[in-house]
């Protein structure tokens, strides 16, 4: 480890200093233990916890995450000394997130209007982070200064502006929703005042209508003598037939044969079924209850009581493919697209969150049947704008082809 250096004054060697915090880059700042439980009730716990023990002479040492330029510009907000004024929207970002992280009420309110006043200069980055951060009133006064900038363009492309804001598009999409990166398009194209950029306002509609959640759905079969026990990994049992299941799925039979060359790993050895003694085997699945039950369904015929539910069958499908079940598969894939056909950016948004990529993919491709600008989904809200932005760009390049075929 590199020897400590000492930290700029006023924090090399304070007198009545208590503590000493040293940063990432080993410089150590001399600090007052009463200032930083004040102001940061993270420390106060903290050092309530960390009480050196009596008699001791040695100034107590605190490591922390942040770097000394960091540590430097957050500490000042905190102590009657001089404070620079921060160069760029750079300087704010680390300081910003150590006061969020250490729970510092004044240092966080100092930052937020300083992120505020560098809008005019950084509008872009301003935007994103007050997205990232909640600050409704920066993120419109970054908004209104990125359409300033942009006046003099007939419609304004943020898909555009993001790529060509310096910065790699996934560092500076992070932490940022789908639905900010739609609202800021929206403002920029429409102009409008009455904006929020950080909630869904009382005049967005959804483009389609919400994914239907399905209604517990529970398989069972009237088929005599089941001889499998099919458990799924919050406890619910299905009864089930050894023939069918390997019928279905190569994987199953490997683990269902009476002595297995191959078991595939996917699949805990069979066991024995204690509560159900007329059952010889058991077999444990890493799925909800109801994506089994919707698989047992498919794999026994009954597809008519599957629920048109965009969640379920995107699960369905990936489980499918998991255990090799190609027929169920086509089954599942069959009414996942009729679902997804009806609402496809919802479909789209749905096999990103259960990160299933050919089910985004074939999503992305029925989006392109209307236009993609101003349609917007609820769950977008809870959605990466990295996605939404690919999605985005996806749709402008197919866009950009058709048009010269024409």
């Amino acid at each position: 480890t590199a020897p400590a250096t000492k930290a700029t004054p006023p924090f090399d060697s304070i007198d009545s200093a208590d503590l000493t915090l040293r940063t990432s880059d080993c410089v150590d700042f001399q600090v007052h233990k009463a200032i930083l439980a004040m102001v940061s009730p993270v420390f106060a716990d903290m050092l309530a916890l960390a009480q050196p023990p009596a008699g001791a002479d040695a100034r107590p040492v605190v490591d922390v995450s942040e770097d000394s330029g960091t540590l430097d510009a957050l500490l000042r907000l905190c102590y009657p000394v001089a404070k620079p004024a921060p160069r760029g929207v750079h300087e704010v970002v680390p300081a910003l997130a150590a006061a969020v992280k250490y729970d510092m009420a004044w240092p966080e309110s100092v930052l937020r209007e300083q992120l505020a006043q560098l809008a005019a200069q950084s509008p872009l980055q301003s935007w994103a982070i007050a997205s990232r951060r909640g600050y409704e009133d920066v993120a419109r006064i970054a908004a209104v200064a990125l359409l300033r900038l942009t006046y003099t363009l007939t419609r304004p492309d943020l898909r555009k502006l993001v790529e060509k804001s310096g910065v790699s598009v996934p560092v500076f999409l992070e932490g940022v929703s789908a639905g900010d990166y739609f609202r800021l398009d929206k403002y920029l194209g429409s102009r409008s005042r009455d904006v929020s950029f950080l909630s869904p306002g009382p005049d967005v509609t959804p483009a389609e209508e919400p994914p239907q959640v399905s209604a517990p759905h529970a398989f069972t079969t009237d088929i005599p003598f089941p001889d499998v026990v099919c458990e799924a990994a919050d406890g619910t049992q299905f009864l089930a037939h050894r023939a069918i299941l390997s019928l279905h799925s190569p994987l199953l039979k490997a683990c269902l044969s009476p002595a297995p060359r191959n078991v595939n790993p996917v699949l805990p050895p069979v066991a024995p079924s204690e509560s159900l003694p007329e059952v010889r085997s058991k077999l444990t699945f890493d799925m909800e209850s109801q994506t089994l039950s919707a698989i047992l369904t498919i794999a026994y015929g009954g597809e008519d009581g599957i629920p048109a539910d965009l969640t379920l069958l995107t699960a369905t499908i990936s489980a499918c493919d998991k255990y090799k079940m190609a027929s169920a598969r086509s089954t599942a894939e069959r009414l996942w697209r009729a679902s997804a056909t009806a609402s496809p950016l919802s479909a789209y948004f749905v096999a990103l969150h259960q990160e299933s990529v050919p089910q985004a993919q074939a999503a992305a491709e029925l989006v392109l049947r209307a236009p993609l600008k101003g349609r917007y989904v609820p769950l977008m809200e809870d959605a990466p704008s990295l996605a939404y932005h690919r999605l985005v760009t996806y749709f402008s390049k197919y866009t950009d082809v058709v048009k010269e075929r024409l």
